[in-house]
């Protein structure tokens, strides 16, 4: 009942992508979103950072945006569409409990992400 006191790590490595001259970047749209989402303790930090913080008990769960990430996204404008994919990992030791904060994460993340897919599938 207290997801929110919960610290999730949120690593974004996006590197963006260009689109026919505009410059996009869905990881850090993503982030932008997140901030704005108080049911979970989201923690903006680096990819060494989100491991140690796993090791060392500070978050539950760790999401990595990989660099990729808006290229796959808009790449279903191609000839070879590739899924987008993030990356989690929870702690080991917290099972159930890793487990359903990681559900959270996923279903919080999916609703940020929702939009921006789906408008970008039917452009």
């Amino acid at each position: 009942g207290q997801l929110s006191d919960m610290p999730v790590a949120v690593v974004n490595l996006d590197k963006g992508y260009d689109n026919k001259g505009t410059q996009v970047n869905v990881g850090n749209d993503l982030v932008s979103s997140l901030k704005s989402d108080h049911n979970l303790a989201w923690n903006f930090v680096s990819e060494a950072d989100a491991q140690k913080g796993l090791d060392n008990k500070k978050y539950y769960v760790s999401l990595t945006i990989p660099a990729n990430f808006s290229v796959n996204i808009y790449s279903v404008d191609g000839a070879n569409p590739t899924k987008a994919q993030l990356i989690y990992k929870s702690r080991e030791a917290t099972n159930y409990l890793a487990t359903t904060i990681t559900n959270s994460v996923v279903t919080r993340v999916a609703e940020a992400l929702s939009h921006k897919t789906t408008a970008k599938y039917f452009d």
